[in-house]
């Protein structure tokens, strides 16, 4: 599924953004943006394309979610995965990746209004408050949505505990 990506901050020429994850399930698991290793994809991701939650570090966000999948028994396979915002928003000096800027989640809400209206989806998890706040405003984008409400979960490098973690989706 192509995105739009007009007045995107961090569009560039040719446009470089991450793909969905479309695995046919019924479940969606949203993340906040992807890190630098998804972004360039090649050696640095698992899988050498550029997808949501696919980084070879261990300190990232795919690693705590890999591991949870082990824990719970369960693929990726099993979900269908997008980012809230299909750019990456860089790092800052502590080496922790950016929030977002406004004007891109701005405009990855309506690419995500156009991903949920698309497909049905009997559950969706939101990581972290910038994917929550992106699928709440493309909900309010899609007339008529008879969806589900999507579940907010912490994002998994904020500290949370692995229990926590394998519990919030």
């Amino acid at each position: 599924m192509p995105f739009i990506c007009k007045g995107c901050p961090y569009v560039q020429s040719p446009p470089v953004n991450l793909k969905y994850e479309n695995n046919g399930s019924d479940y969606l698991l949203v993340f906040q943006a992807p890190g630098f290793n998804e972004w360039t994809g090649g050696a640095l991701t698992i899988s050498g394309n550029r997808i949501p939650i696919d980084s070879k570090s261990t300190h990232s966000c795919a690693a705590r979610m890999r591991n949870s999948f082990i824990r719970k028994n369960v693929l990726r396979y099993n979900y269908d995965i997008a980012e809230a915002v299909c750019c990456y928003p860089g790092v800052l000096t502590s080496g922790r990746d950016k929030k977002p800027k406004v004007k891109s989640v701005n405009q990855c809400t309506i690419n995500m209004a156009n991903l949920l209206s698309k497909k049905k989806y009997t559950k969706i998890t939101c990581f972290g408050d910038v994917a929550y706040k992106v699928v709440m405003n493309a909900i309010t984008m899609i007339p008529g949505w008879a969806g589900p409400t999507p579940s907010y979960a912490p994002h998994p490098s904020s500290g949370v505990s692995s229990l926590v973690l394998d519990a919030s989706y």
